[in-house]
């Protein structure tokens, strides 16, 4: 019994170097495994990182780009809209020979929101010859043009001295028509006429308005984009 039990605590007790040693082996070798493991998913991770934020950048990279472009079509269009809103003027000095027949007449663009302001008189020698003065629009002038009876008119003034204003009700091309006055078709008149024509010019404030709406709207888009990759993530590595 003794030596059985000094067999039985030698195996407790006494230290083998065969089995302790393979124990041992199979501890670091696990730990060895782990830590490869654990070297091999921190790179997987590591890489996958770099991709995403090389995507990630690439993408700041194409909205900055259209950023630009936003902000190009921006100034475009107010550079457009700018360039619509028209003010022309003038002072002109016309000569009406004797005659019915004889006119001259000012020619208005079509425009959006169109006004005129008119002021004429007479300048000849004895300065009280009458001046008539009448608005058309175009299809009113081509029958102006083609009748021997005055047709309707937008607006109509007589005189030796006169001004006036007014607002062109449609987008259509009008017609100032200085004629002889009421009594006056055989006298020779020389009269001054100033005029001022405002308005909005239809082809670029339309084209301005829609290249400034796409560049805003790009550019909020772009901007909203580049501020959700402003702050790149990081992938845990726990």
């Amino acid at each position: 019994m003794h030596k059985y039990r000094n067999i039985r605590n030698s195996w407790t007790d006494t230290p083998f170097p065969i089995p302790i040693g393979v124990c041992e082996c199979l501890v670091i070798l696990v730990k060895a495994f782990i830590s490869a493991e654990g070297e091999r998913d921190l790179s997987i991770r590591l890489i996958l990182f770099m991709r995403k934020m090389a995507g990630e950048y690439a993408n700041i990279r194409k909205y900055r780009v259209i950023a630009i472009i936003a902000f190009i079509l921006i100034i475009i269009g107010i550079i457009g809209i700018f360039s619509s809103l028209t003010k022309n003027s003038d002072h002109l000095y016309w000569h009406l020979p004797p005659g019915s027949e004889y006119y001259d007449f000012i020619q208005v663009p079509s425009t959006l929101f169109g006004h005129v302001e008119v002021r004429f008189y007479d300048v000849s020698y004895t300065h009280n010859n009458s001046i008539k003065c009448s608005v058309y629009d175009s299809d009113q002038y081509e029958e102006y043009c083609s009748s021997d009876y005055p047709p309707s008119c937008l607006y109509s003034v007589s005189g030796i001295n006169r001004q006036f204003s007014i607002d062109l009700p449609t987008m259509s091309t009008y017609y100032i028509v200085f004629e002889h006055g009421p009594g006056y078709e055989s006298h020779v008149i020389n009269f001054s006429v100033h005029y001022t024509v405002t308005g909005i010019v239809p082809n670029p404030f339309v084209l301005g308005l829609v290249a400034l709406s796409i560049g805003i709207i790009l550019f909020i888009v772009s901007r909203k984009k580049i501020e959700g990759f402003g702050s790149v993530s990081s992938i845990p590595i726990d």
